[in-house]
């Protein structure tokens, strides 16, 4: 019997950059239309995906120790005004949450929600 060879365990960002690379790839061989908007937003994601993961492990946003932290959500809000997708956050105060739901302005205007609080609102730029 063969055993079976693991190769070794490649990281988030890892990951996210080989799968841009190989979209990016297939994005400059597609004729513009609705395949090359779906891998253009496709990387847009990844994008996005990276630098919130990049600001995830950043200490500076960690928060205390032991502190409590706020539930906040953020909307982000389609072309008819409609919920698109719904993002939980956990910060430490309002400021906090403000900056991670601006680096998800990607394709989407963003509002964000404490509770019944609206906090504030990030539009897509133009």
């Amino acid at each position: 019997m063969q055993r079976r060879v693991r190769s070794k365990a490649h990281s988030f960002e890892d990951r996210i950059a080989a799968e841009k690379a190989r979209i990016e790839e297939k994005l400059a061989g597609t004729p513009h239309g609705p395949e090359h908007e779906a891998s253009a937003t496709k990387v847009r994601q990844l994008d996005t995906a990276s630098r919130i993961d990049d600001w995830l492990r950043s200490p500076g946003l960690q928060g205390e120790k032991g502190a409590p932290m706020h539930a906040y959500r953020a909307y982000m809000i389609g072309w008819n005004g409609h919920i698109v997708r719904r993002v939980d956050i956990e910060c430490d105060d309002d400021e906090a949450a403000k900056q991670r739901a601006k680096l998800l302005v990607d394709g989407h205007d963003v509002e964000l929600w404490n509770g019944g609080r609206k906090i504030a609102e990030f539009k897509m730029p133009q």
